[in-house]
């Protein structure tokens, strides 16, 4: 029998992309594995792990800088401010390319386990991630103030034209240049507010206390290794599937990891992905509708969701809720075109709070509700298999 109590003990501890803690994790991680005799491998990438904190030192130092040109009234200045503000949300947010330094970056790796038929057919992919992050404010907040930044952008492009019309017509000092500065001011004020905001939600990530990603993402972890020791002990051998547990890293950079992965593989079969996100939690089971950001977002596989939350009802007598959008590692495999759905747990006290920040500890992980994710996830593997 899985002891889920030890597993959490392994994977509550704050392991931030790159750290030591990180890789502590990992290591025993692999050590479990080994003590059971479970197979594994390992997959490297190049990760840069300090992208978040660069990203909020630029949206600080943008802010300001923004509002010194309006000062000023250097209108080419602040056109490279605002051209390499969007681009780097839209390098960021959009398109996920971390804003990397070479000399920091490390060596990242993904582990996985892989179970497979004589000759398989289709491949099964569950996937989590082993990482932690922690922010100055809970992941909700954060995504408010994520929310935001279309409407600065927007802001600072008018504040853009603004200050190249006080440049080109009027003189300074005169009554119409004072006037556009006065709403240049009154315009960068909210940007400066929100892109501050988000900067130094980003940059003392590491400073201050830190997360210990109990449910973020250490339950599904433990969910998943329970899963692997009964995909391992199987008397019933697998008829038609792959069946692959992935535990990804940097998924908390920008899902560096699961982009790596895959890249790094064909896919030449049938192919669907299961993503595990915020289990162990006291409430429902969830399943994502969409999974991306606040600027683009995808819909998660509609079919796959209906075969999953079945089953959960048949192993637990209680239907699963479909609800809104998250940013997880399903968000690349949708993107590469694999059928994904994204499967959670709601928590009934804090709801979708806490997160990200210390207030995710091993308290809020209910272990002997996990023997209840590990079966959902079995009968869906043998579904999956004899389909």
């Amino acid at each position: 029998m899985t002891d889920y109590h030890e597993l959490m003990r392994i994977f509550s501890v704050p392991r931030p992309s790159g750290s030591p803690g990180e890789q502590q994790t990992l290591a025993a991680l692999r050590s479990w594995l080994n003590r059971y005799g479970i197979a594994h491998e390992t997959s490297h990438f190049r990760l840069y792990p300090y992208s978040n904190e660069l990203i909020g030192l630029w949206l600080l130092l943008s802010s300001l800088l923004l509002t010194l040109t309006v000062l000023l009234r250097w209108p080419w200045p602040m056109l490279l401010i605002v051209g390499l503000l969007i681009a780097l949300v839209i390098a960021n947010v959009v398109l996920a390319w971390p804003l990397v330094v070479w000399p920091i970056a490390r060596t990242g790796q993904n582990l996985v386990l892989t179970f497979s038929a004589a000759q398989p057919e289709r491949e099964l992919l569950i996937a989590t991630h082993y990482d932690s992050k922690t922010e100055l404010f809970d992941h909700t907040i954060t995504g408010r103030l994520f929310g935001q930044l279309p409407l600065c952008i927007g802001l600072s492009v008018v504040i853009l034209l603004l200050g190249t019309l006080d440049r080109a017509f009027f003189s300074a000092g005169s009554a119409w240049s004072l006037a556009v500065l006065v709403l240049s001011l009154l315009l960068v004020l909210p940007v400066q507010l929100v892109i501050g905001a988000v900067g130094l939600n980003l940059l003392p990530g590491r400073l201050i206390a830190q997360s210990h990603g109990a449910v973020d993402n250490g339950a599904a972890c433990a969910i998943l290794l329970g899963l692997a020791k009964q995909l391992a002990d199987a008397e019933q051998p697998l008829q038609h599937t792959v069946v692959t547990l992935a535990f990804f890293g940097g998924e908390e950079v920008s899902m560096q990891g699961s982009r790596a992965y895959i890249r790094s593989r064909p896919w030449p079969r049938p192919s669907v992905v299961v993503n595990l996100e915020l289990l162990g939690q006291n409430g429902p089971y969830v399943l994502w509708q969409y999974d991306g950001n606040v600027l683009t977002s995808v819909t998660t596989d509609r079919i796959l969701n209906t075969q999953v939350a079945a089953i959960i009802k048949e192993q637990t007598g209680q239907p699963a809720q479909l609800v809104g959008g998250i940013n997880s590692d399903g968000y690349p495999f949708i993107q590469a075109g694999l059928p994904t759905c994204v499967l959670g747990t709601y928590d009934t006290r804090q709801g979708g709070n806490g997160l990200h920040r210390p207030s995710d500890h091993p308290e809020r992980v209910v272990t002997q509700r996990m023997p209840e994710t590990v079966a959902i996830l079995a009968a869906l593997v043998r579904q999956y298999d004899s389909s």
